[in-house]
């Protein structure tokens, strides 16, 4: 087993990184394989690795800072995989330490049951997107899967989105909204299929003949 430590300065001295291999590996089992700092000493970055992969239980496997001190990114990984059970896997700061984003996954795919899996915010804090993921898919049953917000704090757009098939068995699938007070714009979808209204609600009466005639069927059997 070959273990080494590398580390270099800036020319006032200052620690400018620490490395941790073995056999020519990032790896180190009681801290961060790699660090890295701003010339004024403050930490730029850590990161955990066990035999070259990005690897920590309990705590994000890398974070980047701003050079302000305020975390920049950090993420929770096992194995290289974004990967965390009790909250967002992924986050994004602003330099004023507001939260940029942040994105939920379970081996290394968009997932959450109990609401969003990936939300973003303007620097005020103002939410920007809304989405819903289910096992990698776009995917909510009780609302729209995907909602956007302009800075202003105002709903722009929202889709409903079903197994990563744009789709809505009870109203239109897309709404723009514009900056007016105006109606929105919407757009009637079924299993991804764009349809006029005309034609979204004879599908409908289609789809609820068929239901009946099979409810029918079933009872007479």
């Amino acid at each position: 087993m070959k273990i080494d430590i590398e580390e270099s300065c800036y020319p006032n001295g200052a620690l400018k990184h620490r490395y941790h291999y073995c056999n020519d590996l990032p790896h180190r089992e009681d801290g961060p394989a790699q660090e890295d700092f701003y010339e004024d000493g403050i930490i730029k970055s850590y990161s955990y690795h066990i035999n070259g992969k990005l690897h920590r239980k309990g705590g994000p496997a890398i974070e980047i800072f701003h050079q302000n001190g305020q975390s920049k990114y950090r993420a929770y990984k096992l194995n290289d995989k974004r990967h965390r059970l009790d909250g967002p896997a992924e986050e994004f700061f602003y330099k004023n330490g507001i939260l940029k984003s942040y994105s939920y996954y379970v081996n290394d795919i968009a997932h959450r049951t109990d609401g969003p899996a990936y939300e973003s915010f303007y620097e005020d804090g103002k939410i920007e997107i809304c989405d819903y993921f289910i096992n990698g898919e776009f995917h909510r049953l009780d609302g729209p899967a995907h909602e956007k917000y302009r800075s202003s704090g105002i709903l722009a757009q929202s889709i409903w989105i079903c197994r990563d098939k744009i789709h809505r068995l009870d109203g239109p699938a897309v709404y723009n909204y514009g900056s007016s007070k105006h109606l929105p714009n919407t757009i009637y979808y079924l299993n991804d299929e764009r349809l006029t209204e005309k034609e979204y609600h004879r599908q409908i009466a289609l789809m609820k003949l068929a239901s009946i005639v099979k409810d029918a069927c079933d009872i007479s059997l």
